[in-house]
C-alpha cells in the first residue's frame, strides 16, 4: 500500500539519525502528503492530484516535522484553487496508485 510505502520512508530518513546543521530540530526528517486512489474512483486531471498531495503536505508540515498526512480519494477532485483550501483529514489506506509530494 502506498500509505504504508511512504510512511516506511519517513521512518527510514528518521533512523538515519543524519545531523540538520543550522537547525533547531537537530536531525534531518520528512514530511510528506499523498493522495491516493480508490479503486474505483474517478482518474482526476494531474494538477488536481498535485494541488492535493500538496494541500497534504503543508497539513503535514503544519501539525509538526516528521508527518504524513494522506487522503484517499474516492469521488472527482475539485478544480486545483478549491483542493487546496479544501479541509483535509488523514484516512487509512486502500489499495491504490499514489502520487507524492515532498
Amino acid at each position: 500500500h502506498a500509505i504504508d510505502y511512504v510512511d516506511m520512508l519517513r521512518e527510514t530518513v528518521a533512523r538515519l539519525n543524519m545531523p540538520h546543521k543550522g537547525s533547531s530540530h537537530r536531525h534531518v526528517s520528512i514530511s510528506i502528503g499523498v493522495v491516493v486512489l480508490a479503486p474505483d474512483a474517478p482518474v482526476p486531471s494531474t494538477s488536481a492530484l498535485y494541488a492535493r498531495a500538496d494541500a497534504l503536505l503543508y497539513e503535514a508540515k503544519k501539525k509538526g516535522r516528521n508527518r504524513v498526512c494522506t487522503e484517499v480519494v474516492d469521488a472527482p477532485l475539485p478544480t486545483q484553487a478549491a483542493a487546496a483550501g479544501m479541509l483535509r483529514r488523514p484516512f487509512a489506506a486502500a489499495s491504490a496508485a499514489p502520487l507524492i509530494a515532498a
